[in-house]
């Protein structure tokens, strides 16, 4: 196929022979040295900054690059402190049940409020949806040694 060659000229064998040859070509991605990630220690510095809450958690995913555009994905999540953010937590778990991330937010929340037979309840449910997750056996290990060495309160008594 000469080069100087208009569209609308060539042959359907040398467009065919054109387009096979392109999907062939191996072409390498763009770098990904350009992307400018805040990380996730500031992520959550400026998510405490901003908003009151009981628990904070970011994540970074490595760069990738999609359509010759290069991405990276930075999440950074405030939960807790708020009986509507509880409510919207309750709504998303009735509405999906095995939303893992929700059920571990659920948990340390739960722990922190010393709520340790719900947070228990929560870690076994996220351990039904991800059997594997080592930081959620771990936390439900901790829960379990925490109602052991707690003593039963006698009923009409206050903590």
């Amino acid at each position: 196929l000469n080069p100087k060659t208009r569209p609308g000229r060539a042959a359907n064998q040398s467009a065919e022979e054109l387009y096979k040859t392109i999907q062939k070509t191996k072409i390498m991605s763009p770098a990904t040295d350009c992307l400018s990630p805040i990380g996730d220690e500031l992520l959550l510095k400026g998510l405490r900054r901003e908003v009151n809450a009981e628990f904070y958690t970011s994540t970074t995913r490595s760069p990738a690059v999609y359509r010759g555009n290069p991405f990276q994905i930075e999440v950074a999540l405030a939960y807790g402190g708020s009986p509507i953010a509880k409510k919207i937590s309750r709504e998303v778990l009735a509405e999906d049940p095995d939303r893992l991330d929700v059920h571990r937010a659920m948990a340390y929340v739960l722990e922190k409020q010393e709520k340790f037979d719900r947070a228990i309840h929560h870690c076994r449910e996220a351990l039904r949806i991800e059997p594997d997750d080592a930081d959620t056996k771990e936390r439900l290990d901790a829960l379990m040694q925490k109602i052991e060495a707690t003593p039963p309160r006698l009923a009409g008594t206050s903590p």
